[in-house]
């Protein structure tokens, strides 16, 4: 069962991906079969560009669009990985997929049909500054060997 359905199109292909043998799978605007139906502002395609770009240099490679919200786990998956995240903000879902590279879980990543959603309460300034700070975190905790202790208390980065 899926973990977040998000407001996009693509939801079989994501259960395909599951069904296939694969422990996550990672909807995405940036490999060959995705579609746009609704493009986002400028401003925010370069911020998720940029943010999928600090994700990759600090050690989480391998995917293109780790912003783009529509992500499923298996239940196995699921709770081992979120039993170990330690982000509260819109960085968990890349804390969640370097935990999910740290313990080897098979991860693909799947074009989708995606649409703005013009309501989006992301700030460009203040979210992004938080997401820099948590995509640090993540580092610092991964390289510290946090994920996988247990009693390690939860960073709130919602302000």
């Amino acid at each position: 069962m899926p973990i977040f359905q998000p407001q996009f199109g693509g939801v079989k292909k994501l259960l395909r991906a599951i069904d296939e043998g694969n422990d996550i799978a990672i909807g995405s605007r940036a490999i060959d079969d995705f579609k746009i139906l609704k493009y986002q502002p400028f401003y925010r395609a370069l911020m998720g560009k940029t943010f999928n770009k600090i994700v990759w240099i600090l050690g989480v490679k391998g995917f293109r669009d780790t912003p783009c919200d529509s992500k499923y786990f298996t239940r196995q998956a699921a709770l081992e990985i979120f039993s170990d995240c330690r982000i509260d903000g819109f960085s968990f879902d890349a804390e969640a997929i370097c935990i999910a590279k740290k313990k080897g879980f098979k991860i693909k990543e799947v074009g989708v049909l995606w649409r703005n959603d013009p309501q989006s309460k992301v700030h460009p300034v203040k979210h992004s500054l938080q997401m820099l700070r948590d995509i640090m975190l993540i580092r610092h905790y991964s390289i510290a060997g946090y994920y996988g202790r247990a009693g390690i208390m939860r960073v709130s980065t919602e302000t």
